[in-house]
């Protein structure tokens, strides 16, 4: 079910589990914030950087630009990442699991204002209740005026 042919892999956070840090398969960085130590001294040519964000680009302090091609995988809540990283699934109530689905369809960027019209024609006659998980207020999607248009 997670599509990857490897079983028997071991995380950690000890650098020094190896005898040198190239003697790992891959090194996951936290690329959402800037690293508080310099990058590693050795690198095997076989050896995989991952930038794993869980954030938005908005919530993002570390401009992944400037890292050129230091990162071989991305790990993101993107469906689209090397390496998906969901927050959870959404389920049904038989217990079907409906979401994240593969195949989502991303909004392009650049996009500031919720303007879909038909939607919020829909939601208006609603009567069932709805539930938001947000890790953060004001974003720049302007999911919050949504979410008061359909109160």
């Amino acid at each position: 079910s997670t599509k990857c042919p490897v079983t028997d892999c071991v995380i950690t956070t000890q650098p020094d589990l190896l005898p040198s840090i190239d003697s790992f398969d891959a090194l996951v960085f936290n690329a959402a914030e800037r690293w508080p130590q310099p990058k590693p001294a050795l690198r095997s040519p076989s050896q995989l950087y991952v930038a794993a964000i869980l954030e938005s680009p908005a919530h993002t302090t570390h401009v992944l630009e400037k890292d050129g091609d230091f990162f071989n995988l991305t790990m993101t809540y993107r469906l689209d990442s090397d390496v998906p990283w969901s927050y959870g699934q959404l389920a049904e109530i038989n217990g079907k699991v409906v979401g994240p689905s593969e195949r989502a369809l991303w909004l392009k960027s650049g996009f500031r204002n919720y303007a879909n019209q038909t939607l919020l024609g829909l939601v208006r006659n609603k009567t069932k209740m709805a539930a938001q998980y947000v890790s953060h207020c004001g974003a720049i999607s302007r999911r919050d005026k949504l979410v008061k248009e359909i109160q």
